[in-house]
């Protein structure tokens, strides 16, 4: 294993570069599997992604009012630094765009990331062992992650995690998709789940996180729930502590915190956690864009809507991802709704007039 020391500028750079991808919704399965290949051409790479990862996190609770302001203008480069060959492994991304705003720390592009990297590294803010790669799960697959502190991850399709569990933390980061925890008791190392601006945190406890539709979806099954919803710019934050049956809908980024009030928990009957693991899916006056999010994880043709404005309407039913038929001709029964198939399986849903 390469030491900090042992990491230029340049190998930094890029790892942060990297990680600033992983965290663009907009990444796909090529893109990782670039990064995997970076990843695997130096040990020094996937080192400094640790470092990256593991100084990110620490830098999103607390960073210096300077740092937010020098990053608040600057944009994610849409590339990492080409390699010294000259190959641009993610040249078909688009151009780039403006970095979300992340927990108390706007996401400046990956120079600054670098930059605040090298001095936590200087500093020797960094410690314990390394962050994990991401993990993720490919359409209409689920995969069963055993953590080292004994809790596990159910990962829902189409879906990414970044871990960190050692002797002074646990931490999982859900980058897309969705993912069910059972976490391992340990009242001295509470476990904290990342995604998007939303921090949850259990001792041990059953719970569903996902993320879709601009919004994070927290539902308890068992145990005590408490979700942090981040507003980098302002004093305090909100907290809703949730128990079993009780779920909260969060906006994936701050800005809506400005003017919105804090979110309440939804009632038990809304909020069925985890049952999709069992290939159902209930929604109880759920948007059909977020329905339609979860679709996509399980059907690879793809389900688009003709209208925009149709992903908010409300909706009541069952999803069986083994039966989309069934789920078209129901959508049908309760929505405005029409179906219009194309040839490769493709679906467009059209407002009826």
């Amino acid at each position: 294993m390469a030491n900090a020391l042992d990491l230029d500028d340049g190998v930094l750079t890029q790892a942060a570069e990297w990680y600033a991808l992983t965290l663009d919704d907009a990444i796909g399965d090529a893109d990782l599997d670039a990064l995997d290949a970076w990843l695997a051409a130096d040990p020094r790479h996937a080192h400094a992604f640790d470092l990256t990862a593991r100084t990110a996190l620490q830098l999103s609770e607390g960073v210096l009012l300077a740092q937010l302001k020098a990053s608040a203008g600057a944009a994610v480069p849409a590339t990492p630094s080409a390699a010294n060959d000259g190959h641009d492994p993610l040249a078909h991304l688009a151009p780039p765009r403006r970095a979300k705003m992340r927990p108390a720390l706007i996401w400046g592009g990956a120079a600054a990331l670098a930059a605040s990297l090298a001095l936590a590294i200087g500093l020797d803010m960094v410690s314990g062992g390394p962050a994990g790669a991401p993990v993720r799960t490919a359409i209409a697959e689920t995969r069963v992650l055993a953590l080292a502190d004994g809790s596990r991850v159910t990962l829902g399709p189409a879906s990414r995690i970044a871990t960190r569990i050692d002797a002074d933390e646990r931490t999982v980061t859900l980058l897309a998709g969705e993912a069910f925890f059972e976490v391992a008791h340990d009242r001295a190392r509470p476990f904290h789940v990342e995604a998007g601006d939303a921090r949850i945190q259990v001792v041990g406890t059953k719970f569903d996180v996902s993320r879709s539709g601009g919004r994070v979806h927290v539902s308890v099954l068992e145990g005590v729930v408490k979700v942090r919803e981040s507003a980098p710019l302002l004093a305090t934050a909100s907290v809703q502590t949730l128990r079993a049956g009780q779920g909260i809908e969060t906006p994936d980024s701050p800005a809506s915190f400005f003017s919105a009030a804090p979110p309440a928990p939804i009632a038990a009957e809304h909020v069925p956690a985890g049952e999709w693991r069992g290939g159902r899916r209930t929604y109880i006056d759920a948007r059909l864009g977020d329905v339609l999010a979860d679709l996509n994880r399980y059907y690879a043709p793809g389900v688009t809507l003709a209208d925009p404005s149709l992903g908010d309407l409300r909706v009541a039913m069952e999803l069986r991802p083994g039966d989309t038929d069934a789920f078209f001709g129901a959508l049908q029964l309760v929505a405005p709704v029409r179906i219009r198939k194309g040839g490769t399986g493709t679906v467009v849903i059209e407002r009826v007039r």
